[in-house]
């Protein structure tokens, strides 16, 4: 299903989506769900799970969950919800967060994280400034959607659906190329508008100031270069996460990822060549 489409660069993921609260058991009633309310939500592959502003549960009259599953961090208000994705597939039922701190940049009221996301097959291209976002909910067997090219585009398979989409790759010094600094983490993160590098990294390889000016050059599996970007100081970035690669590269190439049969694969190709429609 073709989300947006157009002679455009798209910038942001966003998309309308319906939030319906699923029925909390007490000790002595359980809740009526709520009626389904629809919300501009944004698709954050760099998010491990869904979040949601306080106008979402307080339109939605949201009752907070007191039982939560392990792993969940302490101290912040849960909602059991189900979300309605624009072809009308409903998510499985998701523990979210309500952030009172939601960002205002984002224009949104959900966060779409990867709780959600990994029932979803996503494409996004930009072929000659023309933008498609796309995405499917049937079952796909994780082939390629486009030819593997030498130097061209690459694909990165997660055994199991994962929280984050994290792999390696190879920082260079655009100054001097034939000098590798080393391997490290990187982050795709449709949700950034902008790329960002860990202050830790910046302190670590003791980067010149000069560095601000030149950016960094990432190299990619299969030989697939990001050429020099400005660089700029992510805050908040746990300290295994080096660079983070936000919407400025990804819209760049072409960029999808696939579900099925218990793996999560990611693909990225440049130039774009667009052609990829979930």
């Amino acid at each position: 299903m073709i989300i947006k489409s157009g002679a455009f660069t798209i910038t942001r993921l966003i998309s309308e989506v319906a939030v319906q609260q699923v029925p909390v058991a007490t000790a002595s009633t359980v809740t009526s769900p709520t009626g389904s309310l629809k919300f501009e939500a944004l698709w954050d592959t760099g998010a491990s799970r869904t979040a949601i502003s306080q106008k979402v549960a307080n339109d939605c009259k949201l009752t907070s969950s007191t039982i939560l599953p392990p792993g969940l961090p302490a101290g912040f208000i849960y909602h059991q919800i189900q979300i309605t994705l624009p072809n009308g597939f409903i998510t499985p039922p998701l523990f979210v967060r309500q952030r009172n701190d939601f960002p205002t940049d984002c224009k949104c009221d959900i966060m779409l994280g990867m709780d959600a996301l990994r029932h979803c097959d996503i494409a996004l291209t930009h072929q000659h400034n023309n933008g498609c976002f796309s995405f499917s909910t049937a079952p796909t067997t994780n082939s390629i959607p486009f030819p593997a090219v030498p130097k061209s585009s690459f694909h990165d398979i997660y055994q199991g659906h994962p929280f984050e989409l994290l792999f390696d790759a190879l920082l260079k010094n655009p100054v001097s190329p034939h000098i590798n600094f080393r391997t490290l983490k990187v982050l795709w993160d449709t949700g950034a508008p902008s790329s960002g590098i860990n202050q830790s990294l910046v302190s670590e390889l003791n980067l010149p100031g000069s560095w601000y000016g030149y950016g960094l050059e990432i190299e990619l599996p299969n030989q697939v270069y990001i050429p020099a970007f400005p660089v700029k100081v992510r805050d908040g970035l746990r300290s295994d996460i080096a660079v983070l690669i936000g919407m400025d590269i990804i819209r760049q190439g072409d960029f999808a990822f696939t579900n099925s049969a218990g793996n999560t694969v990611v693909y990225y190709r440049k130039p774009s060549l667009g052609g990829i429609v979930f």
